[in-house]
């Protein structure tokens, strides 16, 4: 008989009088899900959610190894043929399989031509035409071979759900209908809520039989607007779940990035984060998971008087330095006419991302949107 691991935790509870308290409530919350017992030793044997235990890892300080076993939960290979349910009766790894974020909601399926009401969560899986990967800069990142990068996000359920049932966010009109109404409770997304960014790269012949990456089929439109069709390797995977009030941010690639793609490393990896990838490489050495590495997590603006930098070569090319994934997204907003808040710092006559605690946002002109950047591409 098949396993199936669902997380079926609790809705975040509000309405506490500060962030301590809401991390607390959010805790609670989650430590109500059911899970194995300790995610920490079981993730590369079993399918794993280790958000009901965030609380335990934040207090150990093991904000990565969250990171780490969040990213083996979310690759594990998918039930066929359902949204988000991992099978137990398979390995961490198994050749050519659907991951479960894979199954997850695209966002073009959310966001749909002129504002449509999106088809209901349980709509069958398709696979997304993905995009190029066309970066927040307006730089485009290539392959050594000239070839496009490619990219998609994709939501979980209580993500999905709050914005097209619980919020009507799935539209530009609901959007504008949320900032005019005065009396609209804030937007603030479920603690089960997650989304994802990953990036795509075409592979040979040779690299489709390395073991090295993890592999799918997808399609995307050229610049002469024909659909191409190849066999794509992953090179990127952003992560951000609502484990907490400003969510928790994770970000990983794959090893050969330098050699293959455009992108230079101009952030190092901590040092830390350097010994707790080789151990968890080592722990699901012979699966294509051994060729990725953390690059980092988030989960505050700032450490001491230093703002957190964190940043992927695949999604931040040219402004690895300036990148803070939490502050750009506490700038995700709507205002009049389909309004957002500037994610770009232009102080001193130079263009870069805002790092550190997030500037405010203008009295009245614009209302958060809860980190959620994909909001702005609502129709």
């Amino acid at each position: 008989m098949t396993r199936r691991w669902i997380w079926l935790g609790l809705l975040l509870l509000t309405g506490c009088g500060g962030v301590a308290m809401e991390e607390t409530a959010v805790s609670q919350a989650l430590s109500q899900a059911v899970a194995p017992a300790d995610c920490r030793t079981l993730a590369a044997q079993e399918p794993c959610d280790p958000r009901p235990q965030f609380a335990e890892y934040a207090a150990d300080g093991q904000y990565d190894q969250f990171a780490w076993d969040l990213f083996l939960f979310v690759n594990w290979p998918a039930v066929p043929d359902e949204r988000g349910v991992a099978d137990g009766s398979q390995k961490l790894g198994k050749p050519a399989a659907t991951a479960v974020w894979q199954t997850w909601k695209n966002v073009a399926e959310v966001y749909v031509a002129a504002g449509q009401t999106p088809l209901p969560w349980n709509s069958p899986i398709v696979s997304p035409l993905l995009e190029t990967n066309m970066e927040i800069d307006g730089r485009l990142l290539t392959d050594k071979q000239g070839r496009p990068t490619l990219m998609q996000v994709n939501q979980n359920e209580a993500t999905f759900d709050y914005i097209v049932n619980q919020r009507h966010l799935y539209s530009r009109a609901g959007q504008a209908a949320f900032f005019a109404d005065p009396a609209a409770p804030p937007i603030e997304f479920p603690a089960e809520a997650i989304e994802v960014k990953a990036i795509w790269r075409i592979l040979d012949a040779a690299e489709q039989q390395s073991g090295r990456y993890h592999v799918t089929e997808g399609c995307y439109t050229d610049d002469n607007g024909n659909k191409q069709c190849a066999t794509l390797g992953m090179t990127a995977l952003h992560l951000i779940s609502k484990v907490q009030p400003h969510w928790f941010w994770a970000t990983f690639e794959q090893a050969d990035n330098p050699q293959t793609t455009n992108a230079p490393v101009l952030q190092p990896i901590a040092p830390a984060v350097a010994k707790l990838n080789e151990a968890m490489q080592t722990q699901v050495a012979g699966t294509p998971w051994q060729y990725y590495q953390l690059r980092g997590s988030q989960w505050s603006f700032m450490l001491g008087e230093q703002p957190v930098v964190l940043a992927n070569t695949q999604i931040e090319t040219q402004f690895q330095q300036s990148s803070s994934c939490m502050t750009c997204h506490a700038q995700s907003s709507i205002g009049a006419a389909n309004s957002r808040a500037e994610m770009w710092d232009f102080a001193h006559g130079n263009v870069q991302g805002y790092v550190g605690n997030p500037p405010p946002f203008d009295n009245g002109k614009f209302k958060p949107l809860d980190y959620v950047w994909s909001l702005r591409r609502a129709k």
